[in-house]
């Protein structure tokens, strides 16, 4: 073999090596993931979601609801199953008062105070659920609405950021990560017609 063919192969070799190495670095979309921590009891937990599903429900009256849930095991839109031990299921429940659409943009946990009336724009409610184990977040960060295609075949995305800091009474808390949720339920209920 003569040197000139050498090069040509080594070339060839660092070429290869070089376009298996900058692969995974072309992908555009990154994997959705989703992290919960604890501070106490000392719990951290990631994990990329089998399924994300949605719902929605519109009231005249009552205003509006999204509920996401991103699960650690299968589900589908025909039925639900309970997490086993082990398997994560988050719920997001994002509500509006009537007459609030549920848009794009941010909703923030700000928490359910009895007495205290929901926002005005609206907010979302986090529950984490490992096994049968289950964690009502304390208040704080938001829920960012990226997408909302709110009909039968439609999707909604967007991003965790829900934090508590911790104080002296209550440990710190953390939910983040992206999602991409298939709508499984639409409802929409007109007012009723008066005569």
């Amino acid at each position: 073999m003569a040197w000139a063919d050498i090069d040509k192969v080594r070339s060839w070799c660092v070429v290869s090596l070089t376009l298996v190495m900058a692969a995974p670095a072309c992908r555009n979309e990154p994997v959705a993931e989703v992290e919960f921590s604890l501070a106490s009891p000392a719990l951290r937990q990631r994990f990329e979601p089998r399924s994300s599903l949605a719902e929605y429900l519109e009231l005249p009256a009552a205003g509006s609801e999204l509920r996401i849930t991103l699960s650690s095991y299968p589900l589908s839109c025909d039925a639900f199953r309970a997490p086993e031990d082990g398997e994560i299921l988050v719920t997001i429940t994002i509500t509006t008062p009537p007459g609030v659409a549920i848009t794009p943009r941010a909703y923030p946990w700000e928490g359910t105070a009895e007495g205290v009336p929901p926002r005005a724009e609206g907010q979302a409610e986090p529950i984490v659920r490992i096994g049968k184990k289950s964690w009502a977040l304390e208040p704080g960060g938001q829920v960012k609405i990226r997408q909302a295609a709110l009909d039968r075949q439609g999707s909604v995305s967007g991003i965790l950021d829900l934090e508590f800091p911790g104080t002296a009474q209550q440990s710190a808390s953390r939910l983040s990560g992206a999602f991409e949720a298939k709508l499984c339920q639409v409802e929409r209920r007109n007012a009723p017609q008066r005569e």
